[in-house]
């Protein structure tokens, strides 16, 4: 099977899994409450939920605070990068697709509030991350698709619709 159709058919079947979860989320309910007095790129969480926080740092900063053994997003900024991207540090965590799209959303709206040259809809990177996801609990190449890098260059990667 070539790699495109494979990309598909797991787009497809994490689509349908997110349906499904969407309907038995915990995260429904669950609002995101924003740091009003966070500096951009500072060590201070950017946002809150229910179990955790949501960190948005640089590379050094973030491997500074880590700490995987609490329910926190730790979230690399490097959107000033020749490709821009952000980097979602073991995503293959997040199986809920409502806590992923609650955190994509914090996503876009930090970019509103910090612009760069970064540019990815919503719909795309939820589909790259269920995508990365899926390898990841299929053993296909773990170190690769533990964290999702949502670069600008996969924009139209995990698209149903793309035909390339």
């Amino acid at each position: 099977m070539n790699k495109d159709k494979r990309r598909r058919i797991c787009a497809l079947i994490s689509t349908y899994i997110m349906l499904i979860g969407c309907y038995f989320s915990s995260w429904k309910k669950q609002d995101v409450v924003y740091n009003e007095s966070y500096q951009y790129q500072s060590s201070d969480p950017y946002a809150y939920f229910r179990n955790g926080k949501v960190y948005i740092c640089d590379e050094y900063t973030i491997e500074q605070i880590r700490d995987d053994s609490t329910n926190d997003i730790y979230i690399i900024d490097s959107r000033s990068n020749r490709d821009p991207n952000i980097k979602i540090c073991n995503s293959y965590e997040v199986l809920d697709p409502i806590k992923m799209y609650k955190l994509l959303n914090i996503l876009l709206r930090y970019e509103s509030e910090y612009p760069s040259e970064w540019n990815r809809s919503l719909i795309s990177m939820l589909l790259e991350w269920m995508g990365h996801n899926f390898g990841y609990y299929s053993n296909i190449e773990q170190h690769r698709t533990s964290e999702v890098d949502l670069n600008n260059a996969d924009e139209n990667k995990y698209s149903l619709l793309n035909k390339k």
